[in-house]
């Protein structure tokens, strides 16, 4: 079969993204990795924010090559270096720092982080996201996602720049909260604006690899229920292992494609010659474990965050009022509603949901069923497949450029008998009816077969 060009590969993912999207009804996840600091103001990667602030230490004489053949590992060269901040800040380096920093029971580490928080705050544009800015109009694309949550191992502001509306949880406090509500920025690895909180030597990691346990228990049914996105992290990053090991357990159990897992990867040039263009990708999460997640390679992220951006329907909805009400209701679940002080007249809740009122109170307008054209194409890509007897969406999309090799024809370039294009929000999403079902047996098997496009 040929190879598909990046124009046909980037249409396929956008149809795979909307599908997902339209078949979890919900909002996605993004989390949010290094890369995605690196891409938008150019920061370091983890080493090379450790070399950069170690220069500002008078006490420390050997390069970074130096720490780097001593430990391999950050956390571990993180530990030395604070060692030697810590000796500088209550000498000679003790004008560059708070004096309640020298107050009371403080770790050691804080003089590193502080010099971190520091660094990342000043590397930080003031003017980011900006109209002037390189990157304004993808970013314009990445804040119309509305994502139900942002998840960072991030410590910078990057996040609260685009997200605005969004709250920040920073390290503990996301352990100590309720619930993954909707609109809220999730920095388990803590945060510049607080230093004491950033993950930064062994014993943090040690901590936080403590605490995960709690964590992932916490988010692991957003996760399986809502698109999950990782920006900026690569495939042996030990935080997505992490994530993908325990989302393998309970939504892949026989090793396919966990179908609402996408990892996107950087390619300086995706279209360029014999670049693999791959629709998924097998990820080690331990020994002898593999996970396979869908992936997308890109150099522009403008038309994957718009296809993200598919289902947005809380565009101009106040996102910090949309929050405050959730946890209204969830508070009125959990405690007001058990509640002995409480009078609930639960008629008046029953009449109010029974009716067209409560929709009508929070804002919310009915469409009519368009029952005729979901009986006559019920079918998605994944369906499709899936009617082929195959797991994944690839087979029906092969097939389709199959015949379009074939005949001349794309079967979606518009609305015949095997085809539909239907308005979902902003965008469209292709349905299928049986007849592609039965045409692309027939392709699949290699029998002759005749495209009939008639309505």
């Amino acid at each position: 079969m040929r190879n598909l060009s990046y124009t046909e590969y980037q249409a396929n993912i956008e149809e795979d993204l909307k599908t997902c999207l339209d078949k979890m009804q919900c909002q996605p996840i993004l989390f949010i990795g290094s890369g995605f600091s690196r891409r938008y103001i150019g920061a370091p990667d983890w080493h090379g924010l450790l070399e950069a602030v170690a220069k500002r230490c008078p006490g420390i004489s050997m390069p970074y090559t130096y720490f780097r053949q001593l430990t391999p590992e950050a956390p571990d060269i993180a530990t030395v270096l604070a060692e030697k901040f810590h000796d500088w800040a209550w000498g000679k380096g003790g004008a560059d720092y708070p004096p309640e920093l020298f107050e009371g029971a403080v770790d050691k580490s804080i003089y590193l982080k502080h010099q971190i928080a520091k660094y990342v705050h000043e590397i930080t544009p003031r003017n980011f996201g900006a109209p002037e800015g390189s990157y304004y109009e993808e970013l314009q694309q990445l804040r119309g996602i509305q994502p139900h949550a942002l998840i960072t191992t991030n410590y910078d502001t990057l996040l609260e720049s685009v997200f605005s509306d969004y709250e920040k949880i920073v390290g503990q406090e996301v352990l100590s909260g309720a619930s993954v509500s909707i609109g809220e920025i999730l920095k388990i690895h803590g945060c510049i604006s607080d230093p004491a909180s950033i993950v930064t030597v062994r014993a943090d990691y040690d901590n936080f690899t403590r605490r995960s346990k709690y964590l992932s228990a916490k988010l692991l049914t957003y996760f399986a229920e809502h698109p999950l996105v990782f920006i900026g992290y690569s495939a042996t990053d030990q935080n997505v292992r992490d994530v993908l090991a325990d989302l393998d357990l309970i939504l892949s159990p026989s090793g396919r494609t966990i179908d609402n897992v996408y990892l996107v990867r950087w390619h300086p040039d995706p279209s360029g010659a014999g670049i693999e263009l791959v629709y998924d990708e097998l990820i080690s999460v331990g020994i002898d474990r593999h996970v396979r997640v869908k992936c997308i390679v890109a150099s522009d992220f403008s038309w994957i965050y718009s296809a993200l951006s598919h289902r947005s329907p809380m565009r101009g909805i106040n996102i910090k009022a949309l929050r405050a009400f959730s946890a209204r209701l969830s508070s009125l679940v959990r405690t007001d509603l058990t509640s002995p002080t409480r009078s609930v007249n639960f008629e008046n809740i029953v009449r109010y949901t029974d009716s067209e009122s409560l929709p009508l109170l929070l804002g919310i307008g009915q469409i009519d069923d368009p029952s005729k054209v979901n009986l006559q194409y019920p079918y998605t890509t994944t369906d499709v497949a899936s009617k082929l007897g195959h797991k994944t969406w690839h087979l029906a999309v092969q097939l389709i450029c199959k015949i379009k090799a074939e005949k001349g024809v794309d079967v979606r370039s518009g609305d015949n008998k095997y085809h539909i294009k239907v308005r979902s929000g902003k965008s469209f999403v292709n349905k299928y009816s049986e007849q592609l079902v039965e045409l692309l047996r027939q392709v699949h098997s290699g029998k002759e077969y005749v495209l009939d496009l008639d309505s």
